[in-house]
């Protein structure tokens, strides 16, 4: 496997557990509103801040795959070099 061949594996391998990640925090979010209706069994981080924290953990989580997507498009767009490297001798 070439450099280029591993590093878009690896990409590939991250967005794929980031989006996840991204499902099972959603799930746990409406899980978490069915258990506790009331607003003041809720997020205390949200309280304070305006945000719960896993409306927090989704957005990170979102930005992360965008970027991963970013990445890929980016991958696709360059192609490979096949000059040699020079030497410093």
């Amino acid at each position: 496997m070439t450099d280029r061949e591993h590093t878009l594996h690896s990409i590939l391998t991250q967005k794929a557990a980031a989006e996840q990640l991204l499902a099972d925090l959603i799930e746990a979010q409406k899980l978490a509103r069915q258990s506790l209706p009331s607003e003041s069994q809720r997020d205390l981080f949200a309280k304070v801040t305006g945000v719960s924290s896993i409306d927090n953990a989704i957005a990170m989580t979102r930005r992360s795959i965008q970027a991963y997507t970013r990445l890929l498009e980016e991958h696709a767009n360059t192609q490979p070099s096949n000059r040699p490297v020079p030497s410093v001798l």
